[in-house]
């Protein structure tokens, strides 16, 4: 595995239940980040919140619906109170599981509302980045 040396950095993934963004959560970790993530579920959080790193990263998982405003607003919020984010990975977003082909008009608005709500937590976390980016680069030894 690729050393990407992230002890010290605060991650926090969205849409961490199962797949990429659950994989996501253990690699971030596993390099050393300390990493907040949400699924939508109870079992789904806490079985990702059992993940024994490999590093010295922690995993800390909350409940949290990036489709609902007030649930997302709620996260947000709690990834604040913690301090600064160096990694977003944001990764929310549904379609209908139908051919495109056959979407009527209700598929082709739900879709595109779930896209409009990738940029909500987008917008919210890129507050908390701000520190990060105009902290100096590490000096190279």
């Amino acid at each position: 595995m690729i050393d990407l040396s992230l002890e010290g950095k605060r991650a926090v993934v969205t849409g961490a239940s199962l797949g990429i963004g659950a994989a996501v959560v253990r690699m971030l970790a596993d390099q050393g980040a300390s990493v907040t993530f949400c699924a939508r579920t109870k079992d789904s959080v806490e079985e990702l919140s059992k993940y024994k790193t490999k590093g010295k990263g922690t995993i800390k998982g909350l409940i949290a619906d990036m489709g609902e405003e007030n649930s997302t607003n709620e996260f947000i919020e709690a990834v604040q109170s913690a301090g600064s984010t160096d990694i977003l990975i944001n990764n929310v977003g549904a379609s209908p599981s139908r051919n495109f082909l056959y979407m009527t008009d209700d598929d082709w608005r739900s879709l595109r509302n779930g896209v409009e709500l990738l940029w909500f937590p987008v917008r919210q976390v890129n507050t908390l980045m701000q520190h990060s980016l105009t902290m100096e680069p590490p000096k190279q030894q």
